[in-house]
């Protein structure tokens, strides 16, 4: 009774987390953080972390617990069990590191890794990554443990194309308000006056040089009609 509680519990968490993910437009780091730090607690792992592929490498993009501090770490993929789970685009388990000639066993030791299970992230159906959990003892990961990473990666892999999109438009945005405050700076404090109308006369840029050289200020002059302001009426 008490396990299938347990069984129930996590395939909640494992809901409530995917209906997150499906709906919140995060920055591309918070998402794949929250799935990294939701994974290793549901299998109670050493760490979590998200590889994706960069080019002959697998970069890892995200990662919690003990993990955390090898984000940026970059492995071959032909030499780790993450490139092999992005070629093959299965879910793989590695029991004992010490002994599976799939793994990149320098790597494993560095890190402080025995044994893992890595499953593979799709965006519009190309393997672009892995989705990982990792233990310092052999053995520790189950079928249940399988279940929620399968479940997790889902999920993921789904939304993994919309975050990257709304992470480049946040970035894009960021890009475009500092190149307007540049410019804006630039038009500003230029030694000649410069004067900006939309299509109907009215003014939207008036800078220093134009209030020294035609005495309104800025304040007085933007929003009305270039007219009014430096044509005589006759």
């Amino acid at each position: 009774m008490k396990n299938r509680e347990g069984q129930q519990s996590r395939l909640e968490r494992i809901i409530k987390t995917q209906a997150l993910i499906a709906q919140a437009d995060l920055h591309l780091d918070v998402f794949m953080q929250l799935v990294v730090g939701t994974v290793q607690e549901l299998t109670q792992a050493k760490g979590a972390a998200i590889e994706l592929v960069d080019g002959e490498y697998m970069f890892y993009r995200s990662a919690s617990g003990a993990i955390a501090q090898y984000v940026g770490l970059r492995l071959l993929r032909a030499n780790s069990l993450s490139g092999l789970c992005v070629s093959s685009t299965q879910v793989l388990n590695c029991s004992d590191a010490e002994s599976d000639p799939r793994v990149d066993i320098n790597a494993c030791r560095k890190i402080g890794v025995r044994s893992m299970i890595c499953t593979p992230l799709f965006e519009n159906g190309v393997p672009v990554g892995v989705l990982k959990v990792m233990s310092a003892i052999p053995s520790a990961f189950n079928d249940e443990d399988i279940q929620t990473l399968s479940l997790m990666s889902g999920a993921l892999g789904a939304a993994l194309g919309k975050q990257v999109a709304f992470d480049a438009m946040v970035q894009m945005q960021a890009k475009l308000s500092a190149s307007e405050q540049r410019m804006r700076t630039i038009l500003e404090h230029a030694n000649d006056a410069v004067i900006s109308t939309d299509r109907d006369g009215i003014l939207t840029q008036w800078n220093r040089a134009a209030e020294c050289l035609f005495g309104w200020t800025g304040d007085e002059a933007i929003g009305r009609n270039l007219v009014d302001l430096i044509i005589p009426p006759r």
